[in-house]
């Protein structure tokens, strides 16, 4: 009869132990620096812009449309990024399939068009 009042009695005090102390380690959500956009501060985005005339601008910097996904990956962003990608009505069809086969070619799959 004993060894149960001794075995309900460390329940109880193993109960109070667990209630007073945080059973997972608090979260920083910080986002990390890497997942910035340089000058930008907003978290993990990249904006693509096609012109009428072919070319590519990648957050303002003009590159080319074959290197849009390597530029993205030479910035270090992570593969969920958001990615905008905005044509102009009178783009032609190549600078756009070239933006989008280097996006892709860099596995990365989160886009969408903007117009």
């Amino acid at each position: 009869m004993r060894w149960w009042i001794i075995a309900l009695v460390l329940l109880a005090v193993a109960a109070i132990y667990v209630r007073g102390r945080p059973h997972t380690e608090p979260v920083d959500r910080k986002v990390p620096v890497d997942m910035k956009v340089e000058g930008r501060g907003t978290p993990a985005t990249a904006d693509v812009a096609i012109s009428n005339e072919g070319t590519c601008t990648l957050d303002g910097e003009v590159v080319s449309c074959d290197e849009v996904g390597e530029r993205i990956r030479e910035r270090r962003l992570p593969d969920n990024v958001r990615i905008s990608v905005a044509a102009a009505a009178n783009a032609p069809l190549d600078a756009v399939k070239a933006a989008l086969r280097s996006i892709d070619r860099e596995h990365y799959s989160n886009y969408h068009f903007v117009n």
